[in-house]
């Protein structure tokens, strides 16, 4: 027999069924009216042996599961799966509708064949109550088991594993929380079906509940996308804001407000635009430099670095440029050591990305010559200054300020070198082009003054040096 949720038997066998047992297992012959037998009453296959020792070979061989239970495992998975063909009676129970045993049952719609499995219909009313199932949800139960080929000890678990399964789906789908309500209305039927054992229709309306929701959802996804382009287009332009309040900034050579406000573009970038959020970072490595404050440039310089290896190309011209402002740095702090090897990379991506005549690549050219310069190096310096130098006169033109950088660089190589006259040449250029580029109070031009004067000073031509040194005093 099956046990009860508390251990008990589910259904138990009353005297009168055993009584039963003892009575003759003639088949009723066709056409004789009587009720159709119970499962105690099926008989076995070889008539000389008597249902009492068959009851007791089953109790000691099966003890608590129930002679009731045994038949019925027997004459569905054992030797007797096919009973003898008797024609039997039709009994009606009301159960939402009409119930014939050993017949069909239509349990408001729908019909479920074969209802009662070798049950009376008392036997399995009680059987399904004690389980708190619908009869139609149990039978579906045992067509289940059947059709999977469970075995007969194994029949009591998978019963109780599917009623648990069965009521807990039942409480899910009874507190259904959706904002769709057609999503509600299919769940709702879902639920009807269950409870009514129709579970190939309940299968149906949940696939079409979830296929609405997805429908649903997707068509949600896309607005939201939509309205997420709007937002980020906002973001960006907020950014853009602040990155041109900095470039205010700098013009102003308020260079660490300007950081400041580069960081703040730099924030605003949202996910995605990672390679705009690269440029705001190195401007804001950029300008903490100009301000001195090398230690707070490190971070957003390498930062920016990281984030444009990622996601460029290894030649990507952008990436030098960032290589260019690190050494750059570590140039100004006297880590030289670290700041080669990247002016080196720079030189080779701007070489390859931006062509041998790019006036990028005289920038590196020039900072790895003002690098090897500051290391007493004159022999590697000169080459890259004097190619530097032709790359902005092709460039830029013989009358751009960074050209005039560059004479100005040369030449201090040159008076470390003592080739004073060859220095002061290049200084009277650059000091030309500056005031007329520039403007003759221009800081940049009060630093090549500075440079010309310390060049006579150094000769002992003092007369010469002081009025240079004088004007630079009177621009700072």
């Amino acid at each position: 027999m099956l046990p009860n949720e508390e251990g008990q038997s589910l259904i138990t066998d009353s005297d009168e069924e055993k009584k039963a047992v003892s009575k003759s297992t003639e088949p009723v012959p066709a056409g004789s009216g009587q009720p159709k037998a119970d499962l105690e009453k099926i008989p076995t296959p070889q008539p000389t042996i008597t249902p009492r020792p068959i009851g007791k070979i089953m109790t000691l061989l099966f003890g608590g599961l129930g002679t009731g239970l045994v038949i019925f495992l027997l004459t569905h998975f054992g030797p007797w799966s096919k009973p003898p063909e008797t024609k039997t009676q039709e009994t009606k129970v009301s159960i939402g509708g009409n119930v014939t045993a050993g017949g069909d049952v239509n349990a408001g719609s729908g019909t479920i064949n074969k209802y009662y499995y070798g049950y009376s219909p008392e036997r399995f009313e009680k059987l399904a109550g004690n389980l708190r199932l619908t009869q139609a949800a149990l039978g579906n139960f045992f067509e289940i088991m059947k059709q999977q080929n469970v075995p007969p000890e194994k029949l009591d678990h998978t019963l109780r594993e599917m009623a648990e399964r069965y009521k807990a789906l039942q409480e899910k789908l009874a507190q259904t929380d959706s904002d769709d309500t057609a999503v509600t209305a299919l769940k709702s039927q879902a639920k009807q079906a269950l409870d009514q054992g129709h579970f190939d229709r309940a299968e149906e309306l949940l696939n079409k509940a979830s296929d609405l929701a997805l429908t649903a959802a997707k068509k949600a996804h896309e607005r939201i996308k939509r309205d997420q382009e709007v937002v980020n287009k906002q973001f960006l332009s907020a950014a853009a804001s602040k990155s041109e309040a900095g470039d205010l900034k700098m013009t102003q050579l308020a260079y660490a407000a300007a950081a400041d406000y580069y960081r703040q573009a730099a924030e605003l970038v949202p996910a995605g635009s990672d390679l705009v959020k690269a440029g705001y970072m190195n401007q804001q490595g950029e300008a903490f430099y100009d301000a001195g404050k090398y230690a707070e440039a490190e971070a957003p310089i390498e930062g920016a670095l990281d984030l444009r290896e990622r996601l460029l190309k290894p030649d990507d011209s952008k990436i030098a440029a960032t290589l260019n402002s690190l050494a750059k740095l570590y140039w100004a702090q006297g880590k030289y050591a670290q700041a080669e090897p990247l002016y080196q990379r720079a030189m080779k991506i701007a070489e390859k990305a931006l062509g041998t005549e790019h006036s990028s690549l005289a920038t590196t050219l020039n900072n790895l010559a003002v690098l090897y310069l500051d290391q007493g190096k004159y022999a590697q310096a000169e080459p890259l200054y004097q190619r530097a130098l032709q790359i902005d006169e092709q460039a830029l033109g013989p009358e751009h300020p960074t050209l005039a950088t560059t004479l100005n660089n040369l030449a201090n190589l040159y008076k470390a070198q003592e080739k004073y006259g060859q220095a002061e040449l290049l200084l009277k250029r650059s000091l030309k082009i500056k005031e007329q580029a520039l403007g003759p109070e221009h800081p940049d031009t009060a630093a090549t003054l500075n440079n010309l004067g310390a060049l006579y000073d150094v000769q002992g031509k003092y007369d010469q040096a002081g009025p240079l040194y004088q004007r630079a005093l009177e621009i700072a």
